[in-house]
């Protein structure tokens, strides 16, 4: 999971700073550490909830995986609508966060940007580019997780079988 949340956050945080925020330098720490703390807070729910789901419908759907096994699919065959299943429940948080930012509630780092005096349409502009990176961060991360919790799985489910 370590690697998973480094890899995520850290290649999604390089991206959003250097070419949509347009830091210089990108590693800037009074920018840098900021965005890579919201992009982990976020991202690690969202692993969380996918390793969770990945390992009780792996878990609850035993049987069948095993006879798609026995049967001949492959484990990507085999796990594929549990693995999806898994994806689209944890990224339902983040896709509806998504849908009201800005409409409903208006997040407190946007807030505080326009309190400390910046014009309010940058302090949106950079709101948006850190939401769309919270959103990139957590699907790459939870494709990740629940790809490896998958193979792991079902490496099990087959051991299991050839005995």
């Amino acid at each position: 999971m370590l690697v998973i949340l480094l890899v995520s956050n850290v290649f999604i945080a390089f991206l959003g700073s250097a070419f949509a925020l347009q830091e210089k330098p990108f590693w800037a720490p009074s920018k840098f550490i900021p965005i890579v703390g919201m992009l982990l807070g976020n991202t690690m729910s969202s692993i969380a909830m996918a390793t969770e789901q990945c390992l009780d419908n792996l878990t609850l759907n035993g049987p069948i995986l095993e006879t798609r096994l026995s049967f001949g699919a492959t484990r990507f065959e085999a796990a594929r609508p549990l693995a999806v299943e898994a994806i689209r429940v944890s990224m339902l948080p983040v896709i509806t966060q998504l849908s009201v930012m800005g409409l409903i509630n208006i997040p407190g780092m946007m807030t505080g940007q326009i309190m400390a005096g910046m014009d309010i349409k940058d302090a949106v502009i950079y709101q948006q580019c850190i939401m769309f990176m919270v959103a990139a961060s957590s699907a790459l991360g939870v494709v990740m997780a629940v790809v490896v919790k998958s193979i792991l799985q079902l490496h099990i489910f087959s051991r299991k079988l050839s005995i």
